[in-house]
């Protein structure tokens, strides 16, 4: 399951193995390379700190391309503005890249 809320990641951030699968999930949706690669990874505050900024980016791309009606960077449909993204559709989207 993707995790998207940033407290939560800090507050149990899960196992080191569970913060590989997040982060290779958002460097899967990011066209920018600007999530560090596993092997600079050294530890699990790292990986932690990567992947809240991960997730802060992913969050801030999607909410600008619903703004603008676009699809966002994660591949999540562009919305109209009743509708909402929620955390199942996002759920769905990552068991479907694994």
């Amino acid at each position: 399951m993707v995790r998207l809320d940033i407290n939560d990641i800090k507050n149990t951030p899960g196992t080191n193995a569970h913060l590989d699968l997040q982060l290779e999930w958002h460097r899967s949706k990011d066209s920018t390379g600007n999530i560090p690669k596993k092997k600079d990874l050294t530890n699990k505050e790292l990986k932690v700190k990567a992947l809240i900024e991960a997730v802060n980016h992913h969050n801030i791309s999607t909410q600008h391309s619903t703004i603008a009606g676009q699809q966002s960077v994660s591949g999540v449909n562009a919305l109209n503005e009743e509708e909402a993204v929620t955390d199942e559709d996002l759920e769905d989207d990552f068991n479907m890249e694994f």
